[in-house]
């Protein structure tokens, strides 16, 4: 019986030790899988529209004129933008300015669109409404 129990423990630890090695192969293939699962959220992820890409040259405006500029704007003001046309400011949604149309446009096409109950409007920073003006 002392032999049976001896046997048995002879190949538990064996089988152990194979665990132990193939756990730690394993590790090895988690840093290819992250990097196979990154290579994939860039490719599906959109690159940034052309509109977007425009923002980014005029936004070289300091803090100081961005506060100077949106001071005296108020919740229901319109403003006209030369590439939106007509729009309402109202005010903040989710931490950017909600701008909706007035006359209708369609804003679809808008790397700054967003939608809700009330409808599309476009959602820009502080810089970016800067440069709609």
């Amino acid at each position: 019986m002392e032999i049976f129990y001896a046997v048995l423990t002879l190949i538990w630890c064996v089988l152990c030790v194979i665990l132990f090695f193939k756990v730690w192969g394993m590790t090895s293939d988690v840093s290819e899988i992250k990097k196979m699962f990154q290579q994939y959220l860039s490719a599906s992820m959109p690159s940034k529209s052309n509109a977007a890409k425009n923002f980014d040259s005029d936004l070289k405006i300091t803090q100081e004129e961005v506060y100077n500029k949106l001071k005296g704007i108020c919740q229901g003001d319109i403003i006209e933008s030369p590439k939106y046309g007509t729009l309402k400011y109202n005010g903040i949604k989710n931490g950017k300015h909600a701008l909706y149309p007035v006359a209708g446009q369609d804003l679809t096409s808008s790397s700054f669109c967003q939608h809700d109950s009330s409808g599309y409007y476009i959602a820009v920073t502080d810089k970016e409404f800067v440069c709609l003006l």
